[in-house]
């Protein structure tokens, strides 16, 4: 049956929809098929759409809601649950007494549509979210958004640039600074420049940086939840940036090198790696957001189809 058909146009109520408690993260079990074709193989299902769209009057309008599919999973990666990660979301679920249940995880391609009037006879499941935890900051629903966001949005570099992040090690450094301080650090920021900018392009939106190859500059941003003492963070950026580089990256050179120095001699520029940039989510303003991406391990994506592999000593 159509989604414009009269006989549902006519007995659509979207109070019906409010009232059963549907909004964006509402988790639930899978709707019963009822002769359609829904995805039954999951545990669970997640709502992926805006609430606004949820509970939008017009159904011709929003005449569908989109759902990922989950599972129930043995291990809980925070990463995962904070939603970082490109690919896989993880939320757990509690049972109305209070009681931990469930760690549930989700695929990014596991998402589906089905018609919006369905959500006036079925119900969310009751309290699907946890108190707030050390290290999680901000809801579980403004966690799917990020989620679902950075499958669009993610920061996409040439592979050039990767080789020589990954050759140097920095990216390396990156990554094992994120884990380290994965409570105080709100995310690293990159902006990418070319030394010598194509006259034709200046390269300002960071929408272009995959046309970028070295030689280029890079700055990256640390920036902090507030109440956080960047110190420690600051000290440990330019303790790891100054590790030595890979041995056989010195061999080709003939010296010894720092990771930030190696980069420099594959012609890539780190921007102060004596005195890194660190700011509070206070402190970082919206033209700061413009200016940049937001970079992790996690986070860049090669042009290429195979992974770089990084230089092992």
């Amino acid at each position: 049956m159509s989604y414009t058909d009269s006989s549902i146009l006519a007995t659509f109520d979207r109070n019906r929809i409010i009232q059963a408690g549907w909004k964006q993260g509402a988790l639930c079990a899978p709707f019963a098929s009822d002769g359609r074709n829904f995805p039954q193989e999951f545990s669970h299902w997640l709502l992926c759409s805006h609430t606004c769209s949820v509970a939008a009057h017009e159904l011709k309008q929003f005449p569908l809601v989109e759902f990922v599919g989950g599972h129930i999973s043995s291990s809980l990666d925070l990463r995962n649950q904070r939603g970082e990660t490109v690919r896989t979301f993880q939320m757990q679920h509690i049972s109305p007494d209070g009681e931990l249940s469930q760690t549930i995880s989700f695929s990014i391609y596991d998402r589906f549509w089905i018609p919006r009037e369905l959500l006036m006879s079925n119900h969310p499941l009751p309290a699907t979210e946890l108190p707030q935890q050390a290290g999680l900051h901000g809801s579980a629903s403004e966690k799917l958004k990020s989620w679902l966001s950075r499958s669009y949005s993610r920061l996409v570099l040439s592979d050039e640039v990767n080789l020589v992040l990954s050759r140097s090690r920095i990216s390396e450094s990156l990554s094992k600074i994120s884990n380290e301080f994965s409570d105080e650090l709100y995310g690293v920021f990159l902006s990418l420049r070319p030394t010598l900018p194509n006259q034709n392009n200046s390269f300002d939106n960071p929408s272009e940086w995959c046309d970028v190859i070295p030689p280029c500059i890079i700055s990256f941003t640390f920036v902090c939840h507030d109440l956080t003492s960047g110190d420690k963070i600051r000290e440990a950026v330019k303790d790891k940036f100054a590790f030595p580089a890979p041995s056989k990256e010195n061999v080709i050179v003939g010296k010894k090198f720092t990771r930030y120095e190696c980069a420099n001699h594959l012609n890539i520029s780190i921007v102060d790696p004596t005195d890194p940039k660190i700011k509070l989510i206070s402190q970082w303003s919206v033209q700061d957001m413009l200016e940049t991406v937001r970079y992790t391990d996690m986070d860049h994506l090669s042009l290429g189809d195979a992974a770089v592999d990084p230089v092992s000593n």
